[in-house]
Parts: C-alpha cells; structure tokens; sequence
C-alpha cells in the first residue's frame, strides 16, 4: 500500500520537520560554578564576567545573591579556558575571588588581591 500525502499536509510536515531538526542542533549550556566572592567584593566577579564574555564565554550571574556573595556560572565546555582566562584577569587586577577547580565543584581555589593563596575543598 502506497502512502500518498496530498499538497496540504506535505507544507506542515516539512516544516515541522525542519523546525524539529533546528530545535535539535540548538544546544543549551551545561552551566558550571565557576568563580564566586563575599559581598564586599563582587565588583571583581562582575569585572571577571565581563572579561569572559568579551572573551565569547558564555556565562551568567555575579550578582549578589541575597545571602552576602555572588556567584557565577560558565559553559561547562568552556571551563578549562575561562579558568586560565580568569586567572589572568585575577592577577593583573589584583582581584579577591574563588575559582572553582572543577566542574564537580569539588573545591575551589582562594585568591586574595591577585595571588592564590589556598585551596578549599568540600
């Protein structure tokens, strides 16, 4: 038995087909915590997403969060790069933030006035 699709059904069909492969391939960020800092410094994560951006890393947050400190989050395919990106940053600006050391968020690592000076972990 032939299947036979008249003229009014084969414009739907296509274009729902077409719309269908167009939602597919668009791909939503997998967000990862990425840098995070205390209330009185969160003009250096604001600074640190600016340059990132700037940089075509997608990222989002840095603002206070309500509970004393802002956070933000990158693409996680873009983790490696932004970490050596902000750390750049970090240490020309002289910034006081905690970079995340993984996208597990197993721990991060303190920097104070531009220099590392610790590790947490979790």
């Amino acid at each position: 038995m032939k299947c036979h699709l008249n003229n009014g059904f084969r414009i739907p069909l296509v274009l729902s087909l077409l719309c269908a492969a167009g939602c597919a391939t668009h791909v939503q960020p997998n967000w990862a915590a990425f840098a995070l800092t205390d209330s009185s410094h969160i003009d250096d994560v604001k600074l640190i997403k600016k340059k990132l951006q700037v940089q075509k890393i997608s990222c989002m947050g840095g603002n206070n969060s309500g509970m004393g400190m802002a956070l933000i989050f990158v693409d996680s395919k873009d983790f490696t790069r932004a970490t050596m990106i902000a750390t750049n940053i970090i240490s020309r600006n002289n910034l006081s933030v905690g970079i995340y050391t993984d996208t597990n968020e197993n721990g991060f690592e303190v920097w104070t006035n531009g220099k590392t000076v610790g590790k947490e972990n979790f």
